[in-house]
């Protein structure tokens, strides 16, 4: 497998806030993704009422798709989405990933290991 992730905020060494990120799990053979998924930290809908529910003491509660799904840091983002492909590869595609290649830059083997 071929793995990778990013989000929009990000310098390397410190300063790791964005509100969402993205990862890739692809294929080495078939060079077609197999799982891509997100994490998104905030909504702007959901701040936006919040705000105006506290300055107007008033209850917006109109349903929205709110698209937040994830608490924690920035940085944990990519390891969680790929430790997800990697727990839902058997179900879903009916493999086993054995090899992983990816740029080295977090946390993600270490996580695969103890996770899945």
């Amino acid at each position: 497998m071929i793995v990778d992730a990013g989000w929009a905020k990000r310098t390397y060494g410190h300063s790791y806030s964005s509100n969402a990120g993205v990862a890739i799990i692809i294929g080495s053979r078939t060079k077609k993704p197999l799982f891509v998924d997100d994490r998104v930290k905030a909504c702007v809908i959901c701040q936006k009422r919040k705000a105006e529910s506290e300055e107007e003491e008033t209850d917006n509660n109109d349903d929205h798709i709110c698209y937040r799904n994830w608490d924690g840091t920035s940085q944990g983002m990519e390891a969680d989405i790929i430790v997800d492909g990697f727990r839902k590869s058997l179900s879903e595609h009916g493999l086993i990933y054995r090899y992983m290649v990816g740029d080295g830059d977090s946390s993600v083997y270490g996580q695969i290991q103890s996770r899945v």
